[in-house]
């Protein structure tokens, strides 16, 4: 649901606004979210998607449309970080310079990896 809003509203609806919806309708009010008619609800009364689209949303859940375009976007992670396992970390530097790549690594880190990364990243 996340994905479709993002597509459909060329990203107006930010992914944590659309995971703190779908949190809250699964563990505060105990919403089956493996229905599409509850996540058209959620959708509609928490991410204020216009009613006259409902079928749009129903439709796309429907589908295997979001799928494939996630299995596209998982190919094209592992080719730009050649990612082989989980759990796989992404750092982005901002602003990057030229030449400057997101920090990547792979496996369970200790958090003593993380702040090493985080200190050379910062210099």
């Amino acid at each position: 649901m996340a994905y479709f809003a993002q597509k459909k509203k060329n990203g107006e609806d930010s992914t944590s606004h659309s995971n703190r919806a779908l949190f809250e309708a699964l563990y505060e009010e105990g919403k089956n979210l493996s229905s599409i008619d509850t996540l058209v609800q959620v959708a509609v009364e928490k991410l204020g998607l216009p009613v006259e689209e409902q079928d749009d949303l129903r439709s796309f859940l429907e589908t295997d449309r979001a799928g494939q375009d996630v299995m596209r976007d998982i190919e094209e992670g592992r080719q730009k970080y050649r990612i082989s396992g989980v759990p796989f970390f992404v750092i982005e530097t901002s602003p990057r310079g030229p030449g400057q790549r997101p920090y990547g690594f792979s496996g369970a880190q200790p958090p003593s990896t993380f702040l090493e990364i985080f200190e050379e990243l910062a210099e």
